[in-house]
């Protein structure tokens, strides 16, 4: 029978438009900082041959720091992130979504961040699947900075 789709985790230095710069030294992650030069090409990649055999994909970012260390100026980085992806495959066959994940912010940025994702994801892709493996967080977020869809009032 085979598969049918397949999630790429991906850590957010990877999908940065060029130019937007690391968050994160060199020394803590440089084991990988050398595969990120060519991500995105490995990542079009991807999508070209799920397109070719029929197979969905779909990408998770992977979060990188502490929770109490995140800021607003880390959510507008895994936005851009999360952009450049949309921007760059929703129009591949294989592209189904992208998982949002938590990006491993505290409550605080949680809604906030959610909510701005799920507009860029929107401003691009009509019916992209956005998933939010969010362990759980998502309950304890005040209803009213959730977006309209997936709250109760």
């Amino acid at each position: 029978m085979g598969i049918n789709a397949v999630r790429i985790p991906i850590p957010i230095e990877a999908i940065l438009p060029t130019g937007a710069g690391k968050k994160y030294p060199d020394e803590k992650y440089g084991f990988m900082i050398k595969c990120y030069k060519n991500a995105m090409a490995h990542l079009k990649t991807v999508y070209e041959m799920g397109s070719k055999y029929r197979i969905a994909v779909y990408v998770t970012i992977v979060a990188k720091g502490e929770e109490e260390d995140q800021t607003p100026e880390d959510v507008q980085y895994y936005l851009s992130g999360i952009e450049n992806v949309v921007k760059r495959f929703h129009r591949e066959d294989s592209f189904i979504g992208i998982d949002i994940n938590d990006g491993k912010f505290p409550k605080s940025l949680l809604g906030s961040y959610w909510r701005q994702a799920y507009d860029i994801i929107r401003k691009y892709s009509k019916d992209g699947l956005v998933i939010l493996s969010d362990l759980g967080k998502w309950q304890d977020i005040e209803r009213s900075e959730m977006w309209p869809r997936l709250s109760p009032n």
